[in-house]
């Protein structure tokens, strides 16, 4: 039996380790909704929590998979500058 850590396995290639807790998600900055991905970028404004925390599950199905950092950090931005049209 190995003893893999989890958080390691999650990780993308060239990107720095961290604990991500996905509980809480999504926060209130300035009365408006956001959530925060595991690359430190805040996606939002969302009218309530609920679309806040939908964006998250939604954005979060899309990166399934992905594991080059940079190219996870370019696909947010887009997913940012598709959500406002």
């Amino acid at each position: 039996m190995t003893n893999r850590n989890p958080a390691k396995a999650s990780q993308r290639h060239g990107e720095t380790p961290w604990h991500h807790c996905r509980s809480g998600r999504s926060f209130l900055k300035n009365r408006q909704w956001f959530f925060r991905t595991r690359e430190g970028i805040d996606v939002g404004p969302y009218l309530d929590q609920d679309a806040a925390e939908f964006g998250a599950t939604w954005l979060s199905g899309m990166l399934d998979g992905l594991s080059d950092a940079e190219i996870t950090e370019h696909f947010i931005r887009e997913f940012m500058l598709l959500r406002d049209k």
